[in-house]
């Protein structure tokens, strides 16, 4: 692949099964990430593939001397990472247990951070 990146239409066959899953797990009452991170992890798995890419899933890294799994990370034909996928969910993360305590929200994002190449 070259380093200027591949263009994906809505069009795309990958993205519009994607987008036919979620409507039908939102129409099941799908809303959580652990519910809907499924058809975004088969999605990037296809477009991975069609680049000569591989996509794995919670694949550990070290950052900075701390061990971390994101959701995803795409890695190039040399095994390098070109980027990883990291989703949050919307909704209570914790039930309150007192009326003065509110339950943590958060927003859903679903990020996906490139890698720069790497330079020989």
């Amino acid at each position: 692949m070259s380093d200027t990146g591949i263009a994906i239409k809505p069009t795309h066959k990958a993205v519009k099964d994607y987008y036919a899953t979620l409507k039908g797990l939102h129409a099941a009452g799908g809303k959580r990430e652990t519910e809907l991170r499924g058809p975004f992890s088969d999605l990037l798995s296809k477009l991975a593939r069609q680049q000569g890419w591989t996509f794995m899933e919670e694949r550990p890294i070290t950052i900075k001397g701390h061990r971390i799994a994101p959701d995803g990370t795409l890695l190039d034909e040399h095994h390098v990472p070109r980027g990883h996928w990291e989703a949050k969910d919307t909704t209570t993360t914790s039930t309150p247990k007192s009326p003065r305590r509110r339950p943590r929200v958060t927003r859903s994002t679903t990020s996906f951070s490139p890698t720069a190449p790497a330079r020989c």
